[in-house]
């Protein structure tokens, strides 16, 4: 174990993972890359939320599993990410035409 840690100086370790500083930062962008989701699904255009979804959560699903589950409770959450990004994947894949109910809408 020592060993590993003279590896990353820098490093602090979560569950006996080192997170570095490029650790944090690509978490913090897949966190951004989601929270996106929303304000793009609601203000874009159809094909761009579309489009925008299907991306995200292809690119979402394997950073999400990059770190393995190491107790039950993190089994959980593991399961509830997986199936809600093939949940999002699965509804912008069959989103094909626009809904025009949604035009009559205000959102401010």
């Amino acid at each position: 174990m020592e060993k590993a840690r003279s590896e990353y100086p820098d490093a602090f370790y979560f569950y006996g993972n080192p997170v570095t500083d490029i650790a944090i930062f690509l978490g913090a962008f897949g966190v951004e890359i989601m929270l996106l989701s929303v304000p793009i699904s609601v203000l874009a255009a159809h094909k761009i939320a579309r489009r925008y979804n299907l991306f995200a959560s292809v690119v979402m699903l394997p950073t999400s599993l990059l770190a393995p589950p190491r107790d039950m409770d993190d089994y959980f959450f593991a399961v509830v990410t997986v199936v809600t990004l093939i949940v999002i994947f699965s509804v912008a894949w069959l989103w094909k035409a626009a809904d025009t109910s949604r035009a009559d809408q205000s959102y401010a």
